[in-house]
């Protein structure tokens, strides 16, 4: 892993402790345009006040380098999905006479 003279690890522009797409989106989105000099989270690692390709090839040269993020946004197995639509048909049908789920 690369890191800076303050101790962030280069490439790494929203401070997330992975290098990747968030950090590339910065880039380019901020890409060709002059910043205040060394401002890395407006997409300038290199510090030269400008967003360019050696902004480019340090994001690019450290990609994937750091903790991957963890997801929070898993799915539910399929058999909790299918409770939950039983469920669902239970408080649908709540109110009528016949009961949701049949007993042999």
């Amino acid at each position: 892993m690369l890191f800076d003279a303050l101790g962030v690890m280069a490439g790494d522009l929203d401070s997330g402790g992975f290098v990747g797409i968030t950090d590339l989106n910065i880039v380019l989105s901020n890409w060709n345009h002059s910043i205040p000099p060394g401002n890395p989270s407006l997409g300038d690692p290199s510090g030269d006040g400008f967003v360019g390709i050696a902004d480019l090839n340090l994001v690019l040269g450290n990609w994937n380098t750091g903790s991957p993020p963890t997801s929070d946004n898993s799915l539910p197995e399929p058999s909790a999905l299918a409770l939950l639509a039983l469920g669902s048909a239970c408080l649908i049908h709540r109110n009528s006479s016949s009961p949701c789920v049949r007993m042999p």
